[in-house]
């Protein structure tokens, strides 16, 4: 067999490159791969044949190429009550939801970013005061900690039926080599967005995570949340 790529060459937004491999038979096999980069993934198309009809095929791909476009997914929900009668919320149905008993904390994990090792997540937590935070506002001051680089929003303060929420989103980038689970060593893009509710004996804290390459197609979900967020004040 013998094998020869083409220059890395621009198509748009996508990065596409040519290979030819001729095979044990003398056939000539030709590829063309076509890379999107995305923030925290990325989108990979592939086009193959041989002889004419690759050829003949080919303005079709690039079709394919140059009207591509990433749509949004569809989002169902489902009523949620926590077990203790702490809270109630509408949750995506197809996220994962797991529970920590130590943390006190309701996660729920949904799709990541194409090639991304960090999916989109929402969490809730409640804290009582003077246990690991002394209020509200040393929370919201230390939700930037640990970043390699971080961006911090404005705190912004709505109204919902839940009660008066301080919202306040960050753009992050980890370092996967220094965190406990060392994911991988590469670097993770996140923007988060987190609702802080404060209430008399503690607040609670909606958190939403996702690689900013799909940020906006589940911030539904976390509206959403928020709008059905109904939290027991004892």
């Amino acid at each position: 067999k013998s094998f020869s790529g083409g220059r890395i060459q621009h198509r748009g937004r996508w990065l596409t490159v040519e290979a030819r491999e001729l095979d044990e038979g003398g056939v000539e096999q030709r590829a063309v791969h076509a890379v999107l980069p995305a923030h925290g993934g990325l989108y990979e198309a592939v086009y193959f044949g041989s002889g004419a009809p690759f050829d003949g095929g080919r303005a079709g791909f690039e079709r394919f190429l140059d009207t591509f476009r990433r749509t949004a997914p569809e989002l169902g929900f489902d009523a949620y009550e926590d077990p203790q009668g702490r809270f109630r919320l509408s949750l995506p149905k197809a996220w994962t939801l797991s529970r920590s008993a130590a943390e006190g904390e309701l996660r729920v994990v949904g799709p990541g970013a194409p090639g991304s090792d960090s999916p989109a997540l929402m969490s809730i937590s409640g804290f009582r005061y003077g246990e690991r935070y002394p209020d509200a506002e040393t929370f919201v001051r230390e939700v930037a900690r640990g970043a390699e680089e971080t961006e911090l929003g404005p705190v912004v303060r709505r109204s919902f039926p839940a009660g008066s929420a301080r919202i306040v989103e960050l753009k992050t980038r980890l370092d996967g080599r220094v965190l406990p689970e060392r994911w991988s060593a590469r670097r993770f893009h996140f923007q988060t967005s987190y609702a802080v509710f404060a209430g008399e004996k503690g607040f609670w804290v909606l958190r939403y995570s996702a690689p900013p390459s799909v940020y906006p197609d589940y911030l539904p979900a976390f509206n959403r949340a928020l709008d059905t967020l109904r939290i027991n004040p004892s």
